[in-house]
């Protein structure tokens, strides 16, 4: 019998989700089995047919107005440890009465520091630790990943930032940044996706010992994907701005699209994430998208505005 539940989770959900007040399915079925709990969580994602990314200027009515099955946003209002969203304000986003809970992640970059977050005065003030500015995005810095320090900041305890999306309530994190391994790579040091593919077990491992549900979405994974152990950390993928160049699929996301289809095979929620200039550029994504069975958002690049 457990080897069926994931698929008896993923069959039941509307039903069993679908409670008077939005509540999350750890509410409306309590396991203390980990596997359960993490089968009734990914279902939601596999149900999933909607999905929104904003990571700035959210507003409930947006929200509300374009009712996403998944929302991806930041922990903060303004990205500030000052205006951290409070449980209520996760729970307001999730609820959807009548219908099952939209699944709420939290954005976190895990291979550069920002300059604006609450950690940014003790990691910048540490040795080596802040490799250089990232040329593309002003304030965002890459960082030695695999140092203790960052670790600690990430996963080390009640005030490190996984603590403090866990306790707002959200239901997994947007992981960011992996793709900072390449760089690394680039810059001679050894075994970069190694070390990338390491601190993304142990993110798994600390959010799950709270709650088992916890999902992983990782954003631009490729040159980890194929390591032991990465696809079980993770519920999901995301693949941004790698397929699409004006109205047309690049050549060379060829490979791309075959690990995403590896992906999904596998049983991971696919995600893809574009900024089509075009009514036809759009409509070229959404016909992609639905032939291969993955989930799409088309935005603006600095994923500040709300868009249908």
């Amino acid at each position: 019998m457990p080897a069926l539940y994931p698929y008896l989770v993923a069959l039941l959900w509307p039903y069993l989700a679908c409670g008077p007040h939005g509540e999350t399915a750890r509410r409306i079925w309590p396991t203390s089995d980990p596997r359960v709990a993490r089968a009734m969580s990914e279902a939601r994602l596999a149900s999933a047919r909607r999905f929104m990314i904003q990571l700035q200027h959210l507003r409930f009515e947006d929200v509300e107005a374009l009712d996403p099955d998944v929302l991806v946003t930041d922990y903060s209002w303004d990205g500030s440890s000052g205006r951290e969203l409070t449980f209520e304000d996760v729970a307001r986003l999730r609820n959807r009465p009548g219908r099952p809970p939209r699944v709420v992640l939290a954005y976190m970059s895990v291979g550069e520091a920002e300059a604006y977050r609450f950690y940014w005065k003790d990691v910048s003030r540490r040795m080596g630790l802040v490799v250089n500015e990232n040329p593309k995005w002003r304030g965002n810095f890459r960082i030695r990943y695999w140092d203790p320090a960052w670790q600690r900041v990430l996963i080390g305890g009640r005030d490190s930032y996984l603590w403090r999306i866990q306790a707002a309530g959200f239901d997994g994190v947007f992981l960011d940044t992996i793709d900072t391994a390449e760089v690394m790579a680039d810059l001679g040091v050894q075994d970069a996706p190694l070390k990338m593919a390491e601190l993304l077990g142990a993110i798994a491992k600390a959010s799950r010992s709270v709650d088992p549900g916890f999902l992983l979405v990782g954003q631009n994974p490729f040159v980890i994907l194929s390591l032991p152990s990465v696809m079980e950390s993770l519920s999901g993928i995301s693949c941004e701005a790698h397929l699409f160049r004006g109205e047309q699929m690049v050549p060379e996301a060829r490979p791309i699209i075959s690990a995403l289809r590896l992906a999904k095979a596998a049983g991971l929620r696919v995600f893809v994430i574009e900024y089509p200039r075009s009514k036809k550029a759009r409509q070229r994504l959404d016909a992609f998208c639905a032939e291969e069975g993955f989930l799409c958002f088309a935005g603006e690049r600095s994923l500040s505005k709300a868009r249908p």
